[in-house]
């Protein structure tokens, strides 16, 4: 039995380069326990010697919408969205036009996970309201808010903050993690924050 450890943040990248090489390996996704955690560290891949004996295959190719589906689902606080997408990753490098089949459980299952991340998206560009805070040591305006968001969206939705506002630093702080813009320079902290202490009527409804 393969036992997978993936960032509970959510990244694409952690498990991207997981999922790669468990397929790499041969590996059926009946074989694969996920676990995820805060910091699942360089170790990422750990195949007992059973798991091993799998016939190996060559790097997969997969269509571009299963990628731009992964992203969305790996943001997901669903437990068990790393297997579920690796079930369907499986299922594409054998069978490719399965994306076309909605009806499709394992199709089903990650695009509702995947409009779940949009809409929890959407509100964070809509409803992130920022305040000034002290000024940096510079002098230049600051500006924080606080977001609780439903699931590990602050990195990449923090995209599109660091575009709009690129003449101010301005930090997010959630319950999954914060991102932070300071000197032209955005950061990620996947660590839960804990509330902003003063709030006003406004941010309260």
């Amino acid at each position: 039995m393969a036992q997978q450890r993936v960032a509970a943040e959510g990244t694409f990248e952690s498990w991207r380069d997981s999922a790669r090489h468990l397929l790499v390996a041969g590996i059926s996704p009946a074989k694969v326990v996920w676990h995820f955690e805060l910091d699942a560290g360089s170790d990422l891949f750990d195949v007992d010697s059973n798991s091993k004996n799998e016939t190996q295959i060559a790097p997969p190719k997969v269509p571009r919408a299963f990628l731009d589906l992964a992203q969305r689902c790996v943001c997901h606080t669903d437990p068990e969205r790393f297997g579920i997408l690796y079930a369907l990753l499986f299922e594409c490098v054998h069978e490719p036009s399965i994306l076309e089949n909605a009806a499709h459980p394992l199709v089903h299952k990650t695009q509702m996970l995947a409009k779940s991340v949009s809409r929890d998206m959407h509100k964070m560009k809509a409803f992130v309201r920022f305040r000034e805070a002290e000024r940096d040591k510079g002098g230049r305006r600051s500006f924080t808010a606080w977001f609780e968001p439903e699931h590990y969206i602050v990195q990449p939705t923090s995209e599109f903050f660091r575009r709009r506002f690129t003449d101010m630093g301005w930090s997010i702080a959630t319950p999954k993690g914060s991102a932070m813009f300071a000197g032209g320079l955005l950061t990620f902290d996947p660590r839960p924050a804990e509330q902003l202490k003063s709030c006003d009527e406004t941010e309260e409804l």
